[in-house]
């Protein structure tokens, strides 16, 4: 019976042990998700500044074009400012084309990072309850133990 006593006891601390290890775990998705979230946060100000650049480029683009129109005295400067106009539109329309997949690479990368974040959360959510069942077994198993003393010392000798 004090055999059965100290196994139960050295069950019960393994099983301790392992709902501290549990918690550490959560802590640790926990500190996860916080940094994800914030990882978060930093590229949607990334994205809300890249659109302001944009919007800054684009409307210095249309001043250009406006410029190059006001600034047409002679046949051999309205030429090669024409060239200039259509190489700057061309670079801005690549720009804007290559900015266009830069967002669309962050929305893709925001939705995925948003994905990790909401399984993070679900995995959370699965160690608690994980927790709370190896919660109520060291519980169970300590009052088994108790019992078991309570029953031994009842006995006397003999549950020795």
């Amino acid at each position: 019976m004090e055999q059965l006593i100290n196994e139960s006891i050295v069950i019960s601390d393994q099983l301790t042990a392992a709902v501290e290890e549990v918690n550490q775990s959560i802590g640790e998705l926990t500190q996860i998700a916080d940094q994800s979230a914030e990882t978060e946060g930093q590229l949607r100000e990334a994205s809300i500044k890249a659109m302001e650049r944009i919007e800054e480029t684009f409307s210095t683009l249309q001043e250009v074009a406006a410029s190059a129109e006001q600034i047409s005295e002679t046949a051999e400067q309205l030429d090669r400012q024409s060239k200039s106009a259509n190489e700057d539109v061309l670079q801005a329309r690549r720009l804007l084309t290559n900015t266009d997949q830069v967002m669309t690479d962050l929305h893709t990368y925001n939705s995925a990072v948003d994905k990790h974040i909401r399984d993070l959360i679900e995995q959370t959510s699965r160690i608690n309850e994980i927790n709370e069942f190896i919660q109520e077994i060291v519980s169970q198993t300590s009052l088994l133990a108790l019992n078991a003393s309570i029953e031994a010392a009842h006995a006397g000798e003999y549950g020795r």
